[in-house]
């Protein structure tokens, strides 16, 4: 008997209504400063269950589209709410979302991680995913698979990356897409 290809809905479908609220505060805060902010990734913003799989793994949420239509930033959004989980704790992201951006050097990829207790979201590139430990937890019974990104910004910039908070964000978008 082969695998279940509904596993990973099955074992997630019940937070897919806590996602979409993290993706909608992301690109509330992108959209209220004048970007464009279109669905990208398999089943973005939606809790509806489809038996579909995606065309790619590790496809991120959003496209950000410059003024001019040209230049275009991809971007995950991801986080949680366990209370547990603080700001100094590492940022725990899939590896096929590196392997994605790995795949496609045309785009420029990152995340937006979110702390729905803290109300603290925060931005990074998925770039390099080798640089950062492989970590395995147990999660409803479950071993999953991780890349563990340091939230220090100063190991973060001595590794060609940066971890901004949302106004940091906002800059440099600003600067990159050519928006005012």
């Amino acid at each position: 008997m082969g695998a279940d290809t509904e596993f990973w809905k099955k074992q997630y479908s019940h937070l897919w209504g806590k996602g979409n609220d993290r993706e909608a505060v992301v690109k509330q805060l992108l959209e209220e400063n004048g970007f464009t902010v279109i669905k990208f990734g398999f089943m973005a913003g939606s809790t509806e269950y489809s038996r579909a799989s995606p065309d790619e793994k590790g496809k991120p949420d959003y496209k950000i589209v410059g003024n001019n239509g040209k230049e275009i930033i991809l971007l995950e959004v991801t986080g949680t709410d366990v209370k547990s989980v603080k700001e100094s704790s590492p940022i725990w992201i899939r590896p096929d979302k590196f392997q994605f951006a790995s795949n496609h050097p045309e785009y420029e990829c990152w995340f937006g991680h979110v702390l729905d207790n803290l109300k603290i979201i925060r931005f990074s590139e998925l770039k390099d995913g080798d640089l950062f430990n492989t970590v395995h937890p147990r999660i409803r019974d479950v071993t999953e698979t991780y890349k563990a990104i340091p939230p220090d910004k100063a190991f973060l910039e001595s590794k060609g990356h940066h971890l901004y908070t949302p106004e940091e964000f906002i800059a440099y978008l600003k600067t990159v897409l050519n928006n005012p």
